[in-house]
C-alpha cells in the first residue's frame, strides 16, 4: 500500500494511496482513516458477500457497512430498524 498516514495541526489525517483525496479529522480519524483503507484500498474490496442490502420490498439501495444500512433504516424505514440510535456522548464517561 502507500505512506503513513501524514497528520496536519494534529488533528486531520489524509489517506496516503495514490489519487485518493480523502480527509479524516476529529476525535474519531485515526480509526476512520483505518475503515476507509481497509474497505476502499484493502482486500475487503474484493471480497465477495460483504454487501448489506435493504429489506424493505422495493428498495435497491445497498451498503459495505451494517451500520450505514442501519443508519438508512432508522432515516428511510423506521420499522426495520432496531432500535433508537444511542448517543456517543452518554459513553464517553466509560
Amino acid at each position: 500500500m502507500g505512506r503513513e498516514p501524514s497528520t496536519q495541526d494534529g488533528s486531520r489525517l489524509d489517506c496516503s494511496e495514490r489519487g485518493c483525496r480523502a480527509r479524516f479529522q476529529g476525535t474519531y480519524a485515526k480509526g476512520s482513516l483505518a475503515r476507509h483503507r481497509r474497505l476502499k484500498h484493502g482486500s475487503y474490496q474484493h471480497e465477495e458477500g460483504r454487501e448489506y442490502v435493504c429489506e424493505e420490498p422495493g428498495c435497491s439501495k445497498s451498503y459495505k457497512r451494517q451500520d450505514a444500512r442501519l443508519k438508512h433504516y432508522r432515516k428511510a424505514h423506521r420499522h426495520l430498524a432496531s432500535g433508537p440510535a444511542l448517543s456517543r456522548t452518554k459513553y464517553r464517561s466509560m
